[in-house]
């Protein structure tokens, strides 16, 4: 308190010198304009880093996926493969047009992706050396399980948000009915 003195007892130089001296110290902290990107991420674009993480991810294990089943070139197992590989594409793809939901993916782009990959690098090993025809009809229908359950999560993903837009749009309509009355 006693080095703000000169500032309290009116000295109107210094007051003035301040006044001058604080605008020019706000542009230098915060730039031409304050309310400008400052490092602080909006939801947008959390979304989006989300998104991009997640995109990185899923293609990063549906390579292992392919990489695996390319090893013992198996005619059978490729189309399911492709199978899989679309049904995950369909999942992500729903996933990134409504990417607000996306945690409520996360055991299948998590647990099932990881367990895929998983899976098809010890088929990979096992039916290259041996060529077990029961691991591989084992294999093969989990491919054809995990198609269908990433192609049906995509379907009710997609579902869903357009129920959840179904049900703003009625809430609105009542409301605005309500108010005409």
């Amino acid at each position: 308190a006693a080095g703000l003195t000169w500032f309290q007892g009116g000295d109107f130089v210094q007051s003035l010198a301040v006044l001058a001296i604080m605008p020019v110290l706000g542009y230098v902290t915060f730039g031409r304009d304050p309310k400008h990107d400052k490092g602080l991420d909006t939801v947008k674009q959390r979304h989006s880093h989300k998104l991009d993480d997640l995109s990185a991810r899923v293609g990063m294990q549906m390579e292992r996926v392919r990489e695996a089943a390319s090893i013992h070139g198996d005619r059978d197992v490729m189309p399911r493969i492709r199978n899989f590989d679309a049904g995950v594409e369909a999942l992500l793809s729903a996933a990134m047009h409504d990417p607000e939901r996306v945690g409520t993916l996360r055991k299948f782009f998590g647990v099932y992706l990881d367990g895929a990959a998983e899976a098809s690098e010890r088929f990979a090993s096992v039916y290259t050396g041996t060529g077990d025809q029961a691991a591989k009809a084992k294999y093969l229908n989990l491919l054809d399980k995990l198609a269908t359950a990433f192609d049906a999560k995509a379907h009710d993903y997609a579902a869903a948000g357009r129920t959840k837009m179904d049900i703003q749009i009625d809430v609105l309509g009542d409301s605005l009915n309500t108010e005409a009355l």
